[in-house]
């Protein structure tokens, strides 16, 4: 299994207890496409938030690729690729700072980072390397690459 969910939950102490997932147990086999729907409040983004390490879950184990998203995040999110429905880039970076820290969100040592990022900058800008060039100018927009696409270059 690519993705695995057992018996995930998420609860919300405060004035009044949430219980914003409840026991979800689902499995997604490697090549499938698997939508997760369901009305507003049902609980798809905590789901989402928990498996992708955004979030820790109350109880329950997820696996990302054979590896658990509380017990080692850093690895895991190396095998999540994810496309917002909303740009997540800051723009008060520059291209080669938003690389940089997408690579190092998804664990990639500082060195991998700043390769890789230096060498798809490129691909993104009309850059030949930084710092000579419009790399470090602020964000303007980038197209969604997965993270191995950044860190691990063209």
């Amino acid at each position: 299994m690519i993705v695995e969910v057992r018996g995930l939950t998420k609860v919300y102490e405060g004035k009044q207890r949430v219980v914003a997932v409840d026991g979800i147990d689902l499995s997604v086999q490697q090549g499938e496409i698997f939508g997760l729907l369901g009305p507003n409040g049902a609980g798809k983004t905590t789901t989402i938030s928990i498996a992708t390490t955004r979030a820790l879950p109350t109880s329950g184990k997820v696996t990302i690729a054979g590896v658990d998203v509380v017990s080692r995040p850093a690895a895991a999110r190396r095998n999540i690729g994810v496309v917002p429905q909303y740009n997540t880039l800051d723009r008060s970076l520059t291209v080669f700072e938003n690389l940089y820290f997408h690579c190092r969100y998804f664990g990639y040592s500082s060195a991998a980072s700043r390769a890789g990022s230096i060498g798809l900058l490129p691909t993104i800008t009309s850059a030949q390397a930084p710092p000579k060039n419009d790399s470090f100018k602020r964000v303007a927009s980038t197209p969604n690459l997965s993270p191995k696409a950044i860190c691990q270059g063209p």
